[in-house]
């Protein structure tokens, strides 16, 4: 026998939807902590001297002497072809 009819409803999983949107959520937090650790390590050592910087083995000396700073002309690289 033929049956005919309409189908009402579509096989999607179960839960599905909302277990990618707690995952979603649960990674977005993780980040934000993660960030929030990471700003509070450098807050922490900011507030340190260059002895008590030297006492837990940071470098020191990377913290107090800036790093230098590459500057690049807009042009450099259509230049540097032109010249190949």
């Amino acid at each position: 026998m033929a049956q005919s009819g309409f189908k009402t409803s579509y096989d999607l999983p179960k839960g599905g939807i909302i277990k990618s949107l707690v995952e979603s959520a649960a990674t977005i937090v993780a980040a934000i902590e993660r960030r929030h650790q990471i700003a509070g390590r450098r807050r922490a050592l900011k507030g340190l001297t260059v002895d008590e910087l030297e006492d837990i083995g940071y470098p020191a000396a990377d913290a107090v002497e800036p790093k230098p700073i590459l500057e690049i002309k807009a042009g450099l690289m259509t230049t540097l072809m032109s010249m190949r």
